[in-house]
């Protein structure tokens, strides 16, 4: 068994706490948050709050919430502006507390203890949880929040697409180390091990999206890492056949919808999607600039159609109808520059751990891009920081590099101009 160097994380025993607190339940990532923000706040005060891009964006949104609180008059606003607050302040901790290291170990040691969730979800299938009380049951996620007859598997999550977003990332650390350089066969069966405990998870959560949301963060990992090979590869086919390379997962998917999970439901569901998403536009054109507010989406979706909608089962028709055309705007821009500083610091990275950390958070964020094509797992704080820090920690490590890295590239562009040559 591969012997994992847990001196990292336990050095930094807010983030250890916080990594606890996402694999045990839904309610303590977003008590923890706060905690942590009380405790940033009460030690650094106003230098938390320093303007660049990640804090300016957030502050925007917590602002564009604000009018919609006005807008609205409703009190569900003043949640979301204490939540991206609270996401403000956690990062600005973040930039002064939490290293590679920190960062890199808590995931790997996270990745293994959070194969406890999929026991979790195979006892409760046998009904080893129902002695508990219904409020505790809630508490740990293994209640379902949606009155449903279903049996997907909630995890500690309280809904099957939540908890298998979060088993997505744990799985995408482990697909790391399976398929990088450096590892002997023994330590690839190790963690091909857990992420086939992983793969078993998404099959009892019975969520779709999870595998599309794998396989785009295992993209981002193998196109990272052997992305040379690919291009040589692609470059003795013909553009067609390329194109048809492209195509040919969604025709699979359409041919074969028997693999898909519950594909007897498939049809019905795809529509419900469809009709969630039209008339999810439909808010969205009624309130276009500042948006309605998370939570009070449900209200609104209430008033207009006669029944009662929790979000838009869409990442980006979420945000835009959430936080209008001014919250999509300062969203795009931090999740583009963050992807542009992510690549750059994939190249820029010294050593093969940081490398590694890159490259899986820019796997984690593509993961929740792909499983936001139908759902809206961001929203909440158990896999919402996930998605938001791992974004903001590309920022930070992108501005602690780049005064190190860029007058070297600049230095480089200049012996090569016309202007440098005597």
């Amino acid at each position: 068994m591969t012997h994992i160097r847990a001196e990292g994380v336990w050095q930094n025993p807010l983030f250890a706490a916080l990594l606890v607190c996402t694999v045990l339940s839904p309610v303590l990532p977003g008590v923890w948050l706060g905690f942590i923000a009380l405790w940033a706040w009460g030690k650094y005060r106003w230098q938390l709050l320093e303007g660049d891009l990640v804090t300016v964006t957030l502050l925007g949104l917590a602002s564009v919430a604000l009018v919609a609180t006005l807008v609205h008059q409703t009190p569900w606003g003043f949640v979301a502006i204490l939540f991206l607050t609270v996401y403000v302040v956690v990062y600005s901790w973040m930039k002064k507390s939490l290293t590679v290291a920190h960062f890199r170990t808590g995931l790997t040691l996270t990745a293994v203890t959070g194969t406890g969730i999929v026991a979790v979800m195979l006892i409760d299938r046998l009904g080893g949880f129902d002695f508990l009380p219904s409020s505790l049951a809630y508490f740990f996620g293994l209640e379902s929040w949606k009155p449903t007859e279903s049996i997907r598997s909630t995890g500690t999550s309280g809904n099957a697409n939540l908890a298998a977003g979060l088993l997505v990332c744990l799985a995408l650390v482990c697909f790391y180390k399976i398929v990088a350089a450096g590892r002997s066969l023994k330590q690839r069966l190790f963690w091909a091990g857990i992420f086939a405990v992983y793969a078993l998870g998404f099959d009892l959560t019975g969520t779709r999206m999870a595998w599309i949301a794998l396989g785009a963060g295992m993209a981002v990992q193998l196109w990272f890492l052997y992305g040379s090979f690919f291009k040589h590869w692609l470059k003795s086919f013909h553009f067609s056949h390329v194109l048809l390379l492209i195509a040919l997962p969604g025709l699979l998917l359409l041919l074969g919808k028997e693999w898909l999970p519950r594909e007897a439901s498939f049809d019905t569901d795809l529509f419900l999607r469809l009709q969630i998403w039209e008339r999810s536009l439909d808010i969205f054109y009624d309130n276009w600039l500042f948006g309605v507010l998370p939570l009070h989406f449900g209200e609104v979706f209430m008033e207009y159609f006669g029944q009662y909608e929790y979000h838009a089962h869409n990442l980006w028709i979420g945000i835009a109808v959430d936080f209008g055309l001014i919250g999509f705007t300062l969203f795009t821009l931090l999740l583009v520059t963050g992807l542009i500083r992510g690549v750059q610091w994939i190249h820029w990275a010294n050593s093969r751990r940081e490398k590694e950390l890159a490259i899986v958070l820019m796997s984690l964020v593509m993961a929740f891009l792909g499983q936001g094509l139908a759902d809206y797992t961001i929203l909440v704080p158990q896999t919402g920081w996930l998605f938001l820090l791992s974004l903001g920690f590309i920022h930070i490590r992108w501005m602690q590099l780049a005064p190190l890295k860029q007058p070297k590239i600049e230095k480089r562009k200049l012996s090569h101009s016309p202007r440098a040559v005597h």
